[in-house]
């Protein structure tokens, strides 16, 4: 939305509305309000795909992101141990990955500071204090989230520098990780203090750009033959 016609003065429904003239089949909406894509599926017949909003959710990452577990752990993921850690507050790819591995059958906990966990979760989600306790509870996937600086309005722990000491994949940690079999999803190969490099290789598969690829054109097909059929 930020390269449409929004920025020259129209809201969103008036942008909707030219697309629903063009008989557009499908929008692809990517937003930093929160709510958006909702809105618009009330004011369109158009299939509309959530590609994030705000800090809310992105379920075609979430799709992308188990996709690529079942590939890793040979199709079944029930009972599988998933820890999110970091940012989980602020991250709309936890909310949504979190929610489908539990749908999957799989379990899932956090590892943050206080500040950054949502206040509400279900029962069934455990939530660690320190790395600790994480190991305690065997996890097969650590997915590792990056701090959203750009999101964060105050301060949510002291300092970058205590926050990697405590919850960050430090070298020790991830050499634990790799001595164990842990399968790692993290959102970069270096860590975000100090340009700190890890040196120890882990079991790590960053999403595959031939697998989001077909991941997305799947997802399209999809949709398209769904809008064709309502027509």
């Amino acid at each position: 939305m930020s390269t449409s016609s929004v920025v020259k003065g129209e809201s969103v429904l008036d942008t909707v509305a030219t697309l629903e003239a063009m008989r557009t089949d499908y929008v692809v909406v990517r937003h930093s309000m929160s709510g958006i894509p909702n809105l618009i599926a009330k004011h369109t017949n158009a299939s509309v795909i959530n590609a994030g909003d705000g800090f809310h959710a992105h379920p075609t990452q979430g799709l992308l992101d188990v996709f690529t577990m079942r590939e890793v752990f040979g199709g079944d993921v029930r009972g599988a141990r998933v820890a999110f850690i970091g940012d989980i507050q602020h991250s709309r790819v936890a909310r949504s990955t979190n929610l489908l591995c539990r749908r999957m059958g799989m379990q899932t906990a956090m590892l943050a500071p206080g500040s950054l966990i949502p206040r509400e979760l279900p029962q069934e989600i455990a939530v660690f204090q320190d790395w600790k306790e994480l190991y305690a509870w065997k996890p097969d996937v650590i997915y590792l989230l990056r701090v959203q600086t750009e999101r964060q309005n105050v301060p949510f722990f002291p300092s970058i520098g205590e926050y990697h000491r405590l919850f960050g994949l430090t070298d020790e940690r991830l050499k634990w990780a790799r001595d164990n079999g842990i399968w790692s999803c993290t959102q970069a190969r270096e860590s975000r203090c100090g340009a700190h490099r890890l040196r120890h290789g882990v079991r790590a598969q960053p999403h595959r750009p031939a697998g989001g690829e077909r991941h997305r054109r799947a997802h399209e097909r999809a949709l398209l033959a769904q809008a064709r059929q309502l027509h």
